[in-house]
């Protein structure tokens, strides 16, 4: 009877592995596919703000969380260009600083576009939900 039991409790870990298993392969490419259309979205925003190469890589890095002296340390660069880029970033999209970066690129990513022009003064305009 002990011996049944035991085999009935292999067998029952066994599909739950497998279970498992499948759930972390189906959130592997969710995740995978989130970080396509994050990318694919920060490139089209990047292109549409009119970024140069360096000041796309260097809104990339304020993305991902790096603060300037590390920005300006992967680049080998002077603080003063990155806060000079930065500036030309924020110019150029119409957001006033890093939060509001982070925060349309996510909530485009969520909830669909969240920008739809900019308004006589540049600044972005929120389209109405």
């Amino acid at each position: 009877m002990a011996n049944g039991a035991l085999v009935l409790a292999i067998v029952a870990e066994a599909l739950f592995l497998r279970r498992l298993s499948r759930e972390q392969a189906r959130t592997t490419r969710a995740l995978s596919a989130a970080r396509g259309a994050l990318d694919d979205l920060m490139r089209q925003h990047f292109e549409d703000w009119g970024l140069t190469p360096a000041e796309a890589d260097v809104a990339y890095f304020t993305i991902k969380g790096f603060t300037i002296a590390e920005i300006a340390g992967f680049r080998k660069a002077a603080e003063g260009t990155v806060k000079s880029q930065l500036n030309a970033i924020y110019r150029k999209s119409g957001l006033s600083g890093r939060s509001q970066l982070v925060s349309v690129l996510i909530d485009e990513l969520l909830n669909g576009p969240v920008v739809a022009a900019k308004d006589e003064g540049g600044t972005p305009a929120p389209v109405p939900a």
